[in-house]
């Protein structure tokens, strides 16, 4: 494999000393959004609600499944809110091995890192309540009766901490609402009709791998269910608080705080996996690996269908967001996963660079000159020089290989700017939006800072 570095002694002391100018400006931020408490002690509140939840967890007796999926709170990324049965603390959640659930009212099978939370209810006499809450899409979208707005169409599926079923909430597309109660019922799906909406089935499951995600076993049936106990629930506002709560339907895949738009869904356990595989190639490079060691974690992960490019991040919501299934590869994931990094390196992050704004271009020629790099590395297509006349592209691709061979030296970090101009006046879709204070690759130089 070919190394960057920082060509000589007084060159690499000069660009070190850059480095350490230009990460001293650097500001990561971070907030947890603490709704409806206006006394002042957040961090006291929330801690009540964690104290329970592990008083209540050294109990380690299951109620519905053979065993507790293990899973840890994201308690940085709690929020609490007013609901009707008091104030609740909304908690994301990681799950330690790869936990799925299927439902016999979808046609996805979900991560349960993808759709799930913790939730702690408060009442108004002081007693406190936990559950885990799955939001489960049947479909992307239904359109509503009120204009523009989208219905939730899929499964509300409530359990006790120890895995008890509590209740689930059908919502059907036409706005109609279904609720399954308690009956203990629990079976097979092999041995249930699921032609009709009789009964609602669903099961949980695991894999492992001990390669590191390359392969995995078959999957292992933790628990099923079937509850028929169906009846019309003409009180809605109890099935659409659980998904108000969780901010439109809950966190995806391991990560983030943001919410979901009800045009779109989480990622399948399928999709997840395929993350994955993606996940561990990028460990082979040095520079991408510190990129997705430093975002992945908070990242949220989605399918829209309606959207016009393959992939793409909002830096507002920290989510990248495919187009379908297909999209989920190398060369869309590097260029999105550095335009998240891009969005830790810059000050005030990089939603100031927004499409059509002053600083548009420099953000989306650095990520397309770092995933460049990379392609001169490892192999594909380059996608900084589209749209360039054929020798100036020749003259980029060869500065590329030179980056890649030789690390920043200063000559060819001195032809930046030449490069990013050849960008503007040559690319049709993002010229024009240049801003003189980013013309330095500050986040590509911190990437491959200590990469030898």
């Amino acid at each position: 494999m070919k190394t960057f570095s920082l060509f000589k002694t007084k060159a690499k002391l000069i660009i070190s000393l850059a480095l350490i100018t230009t990460l001293a400006f650097i500001t990561v931020l971070s907030s947890c959004n603490k709704e409806d408490i206006k006394d002042g002690s957040i961090p006291d509140a929330i801690d009540a609600y964690r104290t329970f939840y592990e008083q209540q967890m050294r109990n380690s007796e299951t109620k519905g499944h053979s065993t507790i999926p293990r899973r840890s709170p994201k308690w940085e990324k709690t929020t609490i809110k007013k609901w009707h049965r008091g104030n609740a603390a909304v908690t994301p959640l990681n799950y330690e091995e790869n936990y799925f659930i299927s439902s016999s009212t979808s046609p996805y099978t979900f991560t349960l890192g993808a759709i799930s939370f913790l939730m702690i209810n408060k009442g108004t006499d002081g007693s406190m309540q936990g559950e885990i809450v799955y939001i489960i899409r049947d479909n992307l979208a239904n359109p509503s009766d009120k204009g523009e707005q989208l219905r939730f169409s899929g499964t509300i599926l409530v359990e006790s901490l120890h895995g008890e079923f509590l209740a689930a909430y059908i919502c059907k597309p036409d706005g109609s609402v279904l609720r399954y109660g308690k009956t203990g019922a629990t079976t097979s799906s092999k041995t249930a009709d699921t032609k009709g909406i009789d009964c609602y089935i669903y099961e949980l499951w695991q894999k492992t791998s001990t390669d590191g995600g390359e392969t995995w076993s078959e999957p292992i049936l933790i628990s099923s269910h079937m509850e028929c106990s169906l009846s019309p629930d003409y009180s809605v506002d109890s099935a659409y608080e659980y998904y108000d709560l969780a901010g439109g339907g809950g966190e995806t895949n391991d990560g983030g705080g943001g919410y979901i738009p009800q045009s779109s869904r989480p990622l399948t356990a399928t999709e997840t996996q395929k993350l994955g595989l993606v996940r561990n190639e990028f460990t082979k490079d040095c520079a991408t690996n510190k990129v997705v060691n430093t975002v992945w974690g908070d990242l949220i992960f989605i399918v829209d269908g309606s959207i016009s490019t393959p992939a793409q991040y909002d830096p507002n919501t920290n989510t990248i967001t495919f187009r379908n299934s297909s999209e989920i590869n190398t060369n869309n994931i590097h260029e999105e996963l550095f335009h998240a990094y891009q969005n830790t390196v810059y000050p005030g992050g990089t939603a100031q660079y927004s499409r059509y704004k002053p600083g548009n271009t420099n953000i989306e020629f650095e990520a397309k000159l770092f995933k460049d790099i990379y392609t001169a590395l490892y192999g594909g297509a380059y996608n900084g020089d589209i749209g360039f006349p054929d020798s100036t592209a020749d003259k980029y691709e060869k500065w590329v290989r030179s980056i890649a061979e030789q690390g920043f030296t200063l000559t060819l970090l001195a032809d930046y700017s030449t490069m990013l101009g050849y960008f503007n006046q040559y690319n049709s879709e993002y010229r024009g939006h240049l801003l003189s204070g980013l013309d330095i690759p500050k986040a590509i130089l911190q990437s491959k800072f200590g990469c030898n």
